[in-house]
């Protein structure tokens, strides 16, 4: 049961630290002099699909533990698309923490 609790809160901490990160970056856009709208509405973009996905991880639980039928998702391990991923998260974080 330990190992079960570890990976969720795993599977749920990445898209909520994202969420996080995006917010904090969208409000170091808008305080800006002049305030950056359109970084800040990008950062509230992803920060929305980064609640979909956490969002994703609690229904994935739910049919779990109803045991109703999984649905298999494809992964995307393209080198391109974790890079995307890495560099965005990694912006967000510069942004939110004034770097």
């Amino acid at each position: 049961m330990g190992q079960l609790t570890a990976s969720i809160a795993h599977e749920l901490r990445q898209p909520l630290g994202a969420v996080l990160n995006d917010g904090k970056a969208s409000l170091n856009w808008l305080t800006r002099d002049p305030p950056e709208v359109e970084e800040a509405k990008l950062c509230l973009e992803e920060a929305i699909k980064d609640v979909n996905r956490a969002s994703d991880v609690i229904d994935r639980i739910h049919r779990l533990v109803k045991k109703d039928t999984l649905r298999m998702e494809k992964l995307d391990t393209r080198a391109e698309s974790i890079g995307r991923e890495h560099f965005r998260l990694k912006k967000a974080r510069s942004h939110s923490t004034g770097l």
